[in-house]
């Protein structure tokens, strides 16, 4: 005797209440298995700076710890010549300005590749980016602890609005508060330090950048 096959298929809606009753009982909530992708950047010129970008979803988050990001063309119009300021032509100065909150920026103005491409126009001679991939707990923390810096000030948990010679300590603190690999991590006072120490530990950057990275040069063609 042929026993018949039961192909009852299972509606979408009770799929999703499985995965989701999955995930409760298991202690990890929809928002806290949202992977988030961390960039540490590392600016080398001058003295160079430390700033974290992050991704999720669609949106973008960048923080920029005591850094210029945003005001550089007002230092052009401190000098009283406009010429300085040539090599920032396209740039929306006003408007990433403007969206500068406790030095965290979010959406348009968070663009890594627009954040990048300014400080090489800045004249900083390379970057390279530390790229990880957080999820669960940590990628859900290292969210909050920024957007709320943001939203918050110095009332935030963790206060995003530093002084710019405390960019690198400030980047390795958020760091070490995510825990877990980067939980041990000395706080130096200089990026290369803090880029020599990542990279004594494997954590190699995935990307390098200059002014003649092809992202780079598309970029300042777009908004040119």
């Amino acid at each position: 005797m042929i026993r018949k096959t039961n192909t009852k298929k299972w509606s979408p809606i009770f799929i999703a209440f499985i995965l989701l009753t999955l995930l409760m009982a298991s202690g990890v909530s929809p928002a806290n298995a949202q992977e988030t992708i961390l960039k540490v950047i590392i600016v080398y010129g001058g003295l160079g700076h430390s700033a974290v970008h992050l991704e999720r979803d669609g949106q973008q988050l960048y923080w920029d710890p005591g850094g210029s990001y945003g005001d550089e063309m007002d230092r052009c119009y401190d000098d009283d010549d406009e010429a300085d300021c040539r090599h920032f032509e396209g740039f929306p100065w006003k408007e990433l300005k403007q969206a500068r909150r406790y030095d965290v920026f979010l959406d348009d103005a968070a663009d890594l590749i627009r954040v990048l491409t300014i400080y090489h126009l800045d004249g900083d001679v390379k970057s390279e980016v530390f790229t990880f991939r957080l999820e669960g707990d940590m990628a859900q923390r290292a969210w909050q602890l920024l957007s709320e810096g943001a939203e918050k000030g110095r009332e935030a948990a963790f206060p995003t609005d530093k002084k710019g010679y405390l960019c690198t300590k400030s980047v390795t603190a958020y760091l070490r508060a995510l825990g877990g690999r980067f939980s041990d991590l000395p706080q130096p006072w200089f990026p290369s330090r803090l880029a020599k120490e990542m990279k004594k530990r494997g954590m190699t950057p995935d990307r390098v950048y200059t002014l003649n990275s092809p992202e780079i040069v598309a970029h300042i063609a777009q908004v040119r």
